[in-house]
C-alpha cells in the first residue's frame, strides 16, 4: 500500500505540469501517453522549483499543498491556452508500443529495486533524505515545515551540507505524506523521472532520427550502470541531470527550429536543476553564456531578447535559497568561486584532468563521452552540416572545463574531492552524450546534406 500510496502522491503533480505546459504553449508538443509523462516530468520540475520559497515563506510540501497550488497553475494556464490563437502546423509526436516498451523494461526493474532497497549511500542518509524526512515530520498539513532550527548545527542531528538547495528534499517529503512516510518508497520518485526524461529525448528526437538507432539510444540511457547507480542512490544528483539535459535537448530544437513553448520549457528545467545542486550553477552558466553566444552569432535581436528574459528568470529562481541560506548564517561549504585557492591548486590541474578523464571512459559511463566526441568529428568531416557536431564539441568541451575550474577552486581537501564526487559531477555531461548519441551517429554516417 505504501508504494501505491507514492505513486498516487507523485500523481498529484501532473495538475501543475498540465498547467505549467499550457502557460509555456507547449501542451501539443505531444500527445496520448507521452504528452501525460511529460506533463508529470514537467510537474516534478515545477515542484522543485516552486516548493522550496514556499516553504521559506512557511508553507509545507503536502499533497494539499501540491494540489492546490497545481489547481492554480492549472487554472491559470487554462485561461491563457484560450487567449492563445491556434496554430495549423501542429504535428505533436506520439510514442508507440515498442517505445513504451523500451522505456518500461528498465525502470521498471529500477522502481523493483528502488523499494526493495534500503537507502544507505550516506550521502542520501545524512543530506537529502535526512532533509526530507525533517520536513515530512516538521510541519501540519498547510504549515511548519521548514524549521531553521533542525538544520542547525545545535541541532541533535543536523543534515550534512545544509546549504545545499531544497529542490529534491521537497519532493521527496511531499511523495512521503503518500507512502506514510516510508522512505524507499518515496524514492520511486527517480524512477518516474527518469521515465520522463527517456519521454523529453523521443519528443526531441523521434521527429529527427530512424526507429532503430532511437530505440538503440534510449536503451543506452535507460541501461547506463551510473543511471542505475544514481537512482538507487537516492542523492540529487540523478534529478539534476534529467533536468538540465533535458533543458539542453530543448534548447537545441528552440535554436534550430524556433519551435514554440520550448523556451519557457528550458527556463523551468534549468531552474529545476539549479534548485537540485549546486553543481548546477556551473552547468546552466555553461549552457546560458554558449546560448547567448549563439544569438549574437545568428544576429537575431529577438531571439537575443527571448533567451535573456527566458535566462534571468531561471537564475533568478536561487535567489530565495540564497537569501534563507545567508540569513540562516549557512556557510559549510567545500567549493566556493572566488575564495582564493584557486592558485593554490592549479598544479593539480593535470591530475584533476585525468581523474575525470578516468571516470568518463571508465565502467560507470562505457565512454559515452569520448565516443559523442568522436561521431561529432566524424559528422564534421562527413558532412557540410557543421552546427550540430561543433554544438556537441563546444558544449562538452566546456562543461569538462567547467568541471575542473570548480575542482581548482575547492576548499575541501582536493583529492578526497575528486575521488568522492568526480565520477557523480560529471554525470550530466555523459547524460547528454548518451542522449544525443542516436542523432550524431544518423548525422555523422549521413554523406552530404542533412536537413
Amino acid at each position: 500500500m505504501h508504494v501505491v500510496g507514492a505513486l498516487l502522491a507523485l500523481l498529484a503533480f501532473a495538475p501543475l505540469g498540465v498547467g505549467a505546459l499550457l502557460l509555456a504553449g507547449a501542451w501539443r508538443l505531444a500527445a496520448g501517453v507521452l504528452r501525460a509523462g511529460i506533463a508529470l516530468f514537467v510537474g516534478l520540475a515545477a515542484g522543485a522549483v516552486a516548493l522550496p520559497p514556499l516553504l521559506y515563506l512557511g508553507l509545507s510540501p503536502t499533497l494539499p499543498v501540491v494540489l492546490l497550488l497545481g489547481a492554480l497553475v492549472l487554472g491559470a494556464g487554462v485561461l491563457v491556452a484560450r487567449r492563445r490563437p491556434p496554430r495549423s502546423d501542429d504535428r505533436p509526436v506520439r510514442i508507440g508500443p515498442l517505445g513504451l516498451l523500451v522505456i518500461a523494461g528498465p525502470v521498471v526493474l529500477l522502481a523493483v529495486d528502488r523499494v526493495q532497497t534500503r537507502i544507505s549511500n550516506y550521502d542520501a542518509f545524512s543530506i537529502w533524505m535526512l532533509k526530507a524526512r525533517l520536513l515530512y515530520r516538521d510541519g501540519g498539513w498547510f504549515l511548519g515545515a521548514l524549521d531553521h532550527r533542525a538544520f542547525a548545527v545545535q541541532s541533535i542531528a543536523p543534515p550534512v551540507h545544509r546549504e545545499y538547495p531544497l529542490g529534491v528534499p521537497s519532493l521527496v517529503a511531499a511523495v512521503m505524506h503518500g507512502s506514510r512516510g516510508n522512505v524507499p518508497d518515496a524514492a520511486l520518485l527517480y524512477p518516474v523521472l527518469l521515465t520522463g526524461f527517456a519521454f523529453v529525448i523521443w519528443l526531441v528526437l523521434e521527429p529527427r532520427v530512424p526507429r532503430l538507432p532511437l530505440l538503440a539510444g534510449l536503451s543506452l540511457v535507460l541501461w547506463l550502470p551510473v543511471t542505475r547507480e544514481l537512482g538507487l542512490a537516492a542523492t540529487g544528483d540523478l534529478p539534476l541531470g534529467v533536468f538540465f539535459v533535458a533543458a539542453a535537448l530543448l534548447l537545441g530544437i528552440w535554436f534550430v527550429e524556433e519551435t514554440p513553448g520550448t523556451l519557457p520549457l528550458v527556463a523551468l528545467l534549468g531552474a529545476a536543476a539549479l534548485a537540485c545542486k549546486r553543481d548546477a550553477i556551473a552547468d546552466c552558466g555553461v549552457l546560458a553564456v554558449l546560448a547567448l553566444v549563439e544569438t549574437a552569432r545568428l544576429r537575431r535581436p529577438d531571439l537575443a531578447r527571448r533567451l535573456a528574459v527566458a535566462l534571468v528568470l531561471m537564475f533568478l529562481t536561487i535567489v530565495p535559497w540564497r537569501v534563507w541560506v545567508s540569513v540562516h548564517h549557512i556557510r559549510n561549504q567545500d567549493v566556493g568561486i572566488g575564495n582564493g585557492h584557486l592558485s593554490s591548486n592549479v598544479h593539480h590541474l593535470g591530475w584533476i584532468v585525468s581523474r575525470l578523464w578516468d571516470f568518463l571512459v571508465g565502467r560507470g559511463y562505457v565512454g559515452v563521452a569520448p565516443l559523442a566526441a568522436g561521431l561529432a568529428a566524424l559528422a564534421l568531416v562527413r558532412t557540410r552540416q557543421w552546427r550540430l557536431p561543433v554544438s556537441v564539441l563546444v558544449f562538452g568541451a566546456a562543461l569538462f572545463a567547467a568541471l575542473i575550474l570548480v575542482y581548482l577552486d575547492a576548499t575541501a581537501a582536493l583529492p578526497y574531492l575528486v575521488h568522492y564526487s568526480g565520477e557523480r559531477t560529471v554525470f550530466p555531461l555523459c547524460l547528454f552524450s548518451a542522449s544525443i548519441l542516436p542523432l550524431l551517429l544518423v548525422r555523422a554516417l549521413r554523406a552530404g546534406s542533412d536537413p
